[in-house]
């Protein structure tokens, strides 16, 4: 099974409940990481929903089994991902998207690791995902881009053209 790392961030607006999730999958190919990049939009959302479906939009996004290496800021998804992993009752909050969270990793034949970070600390992948999740909220978006070879010059152009608006 191919080894991928997957980045995940949510956001939400609590004034007008708009929200937007995004996800990072870092893919290793032969000669360089091939990086994912996938988001959505919400428009009567919380934030603990966006984080969990910036999860969902990962899995489905994996076209093949893959062991995968969750990396997120939210505490609240790790401990729902660690619930499915171990046969306990789906958590009773955001239960469509949980529905759908363990539908996935069923069907996707993955073996799932989780790790938490500190948001807002400076993680280069985990403040993309944060900008990436912003974005989608901002401007009601949905896309999916892949990069072959997404190095740090292409993270910062990346990041450029979020700060400009022009992504």
């Amino acid at each position: 099974m191919i080894k991928v790392q997957v980045w995940t961030d949510g956001s939400s607006d609590w004034n007008t409940g708009e929200g937007g999730w995004a996800s990072l999958i870092t893919i290793p190919t032969d000669v360089s990481l091939m990086t994912k990049l996938t988001c959505g939009y919400a428009a009567e959302t919380t934030n603990n929903a966006m984080e969990a479906y910036a999860l969902y939009g990962a899995l489905v996004a994996l076209t093949k089994p893959c062991v995968v290496d969750f990396v997120t800021d939210s505490q609240y998804v790790v401990y729902g991902v660690r619930r499915i992993l171990n046969k306990r009752p789906l958590l009773e909050t955001n239960t469509t998207v949980w529905e759908l969270i363990k539908e996935a990793m069923e069907d996707g034949g993955h073996v799932i690791g989780t790790s938490k970070v500190k948001g807002h600390m400076g993680e280069p992948l985990n403040e993309i995902a944060d900008r990436l999740a912003v974005y989608a909220r901002k401007e009601k978006r949905e896309f999916s881009m892949v990069y072959e070879d997404f190095d740090q010059p292409a993270i910062r152009e990346f990041m450029g053209h979020i700060r400009a608006g022009s992504l």
